[in-house]
């Protein structure tokens, strides 16, 4: 592991994740370019990380056991989206459009009912 990359292994951030995932990279890369020379050892290095994604695999479905338990109480698939809003539907036969909020809005009568009072002060000072 290069220097850099110790610091960053005890911080858990995105950066960190990529640093370890590309250390990762560049250590199997490695195991691969020195076995493509000769057989026995690419059978060996294939042997190596099959064996090595196996025990990944049985690790994840370790944690995943646990979380699963978790997961059937809230009854929410991985797949499935909810539906928060959805559009409102048009009854059948109706071929007028649905109006938007801003258009829903009933007018305000707020200079009507002030030069009414406006008026109606003018003629008790007279």
């Amino acid at each position: 592991m290069m220097e850099y990359e110790k610091d960053l292994v005890s911080v858990k951030t995105e950066e960190a994740e990529i640093v370890w995932r590309s250390s990762m990279m560049r250590i199997v890369s490695g195991f691969i370019y020195k076995s493509q020379q000769h057989e026995n050892i690419r059978k060996i290095c294939q042997a190596s990380l099959l064996d090595l994604e196996l025990k990944v695999e049985q690790e994840l479905a370790k944690l995943d056991m646990g979380n699963h338990v978790e997961k059937e109480g809230n009854h929410l698939e991985a797949d499935e989206t909810p539906i928060l809003d959805p559009p409102q539907a048009k009854s059948k036969g109706s071929n007028g459009r649905v109006e938007g909020h801003f258009e829903k809005r009933k007018p305000k009568s707020g200079k009507t009912s002030s030069s009414k009072y406006f008026i109606f002060s003018t003629f008790l000072f007279f």
